[in-house]
């Protein structure tokens, strides 16, 4: 499918582009080359429609773009900063599920209020101040914990934390190891990155 270029005749530059359908006898077709930068290393976007070139002589125009290069520490800012969000928003908002024994099956949020409230409870046992406590672990669904399970749950989310802290520090690393021309592996990375905190976790207690 063409699109078609109304002219300004005074100054010989587009004023209109109307897509498939010839608008007027003398409107021009427009062609669209193909770059030679990609979107890998540029960033490319066309140009007004008054800064296109049109060619008399082959009665017809052509579209142009304009064409800058990225900058690898800008794009690399930006990936860190995206990998830095997903493990926050990992830790503040994943569900766990713990099994406990064999007849206990239960979850338990790793919001900062879930942490600061089981880390009480937990020094309250260790400190001998409770010895069994109602926990509700969702809204109107509850627990009775002992010091036991408490410190379970507790382990569970600093475990499930320290995980999530080690691999955006592993894809970090791995971005900060790459040259300034690196943008494929930089990007690659950053692709992988949504997939990459919900690997397998290795612990017997919690999914």
């Amino acid at each position: 499918m063409t699109d078609y270029a109304m002219l300004r005749y005074e100054t010989n530059t587009v004023r209109k582009v109307v897509e498939v359908i010839k608008p007027h006898p003398n409107a021009l077709p427009v062609e669209y080359p193909t770059p030679g930068e990609t979107e890998l290393t540029h960033i490319i976007s066309l140009n007004p429609i008054e800064l296109w070139e049109v060619d008399n002589e082959y009665n017809k125009v052509i579209a142009t773009y304009s064409i800058i290069p990225k900058n690898f520490n800008n794009e690399k800012e930006k990936i860190l900063e995206t990998i830095r969000n997903i493990r926050k928003d990992k830790i503040n908002n994943t569900i766990l599920t713990i099994n406990y024994e064999t007849d206990l099956i239960f979850t338990t949020k790793t919001d900062r209020s879930t942490r600061n409230d089981i880390r009480d409870v937990v020094l309250q046992f260790r400190d001998n101040l409770r010895d069994k406590v109602y926990w509700e672990y969702d809204a109107h669904k509850w627990v009775y914990l002992d010091g036991e399970l408490s410190e379970l749950i507790w382990k569970t989310i600093t475990d499930y934390r320290d995980s999530m802290f080690s691999r955006q520090f592993e894809l970090e690393d791995e971005i900060n190891n790459l040259d300034d021309t690196g943008f494929q592996e930089l990007y690659d990375i950053n692709d992988k990155s949504y997939n990459y905190y919900d690997g397998e976790l290795k612990n017997d207690n919690y999914t």
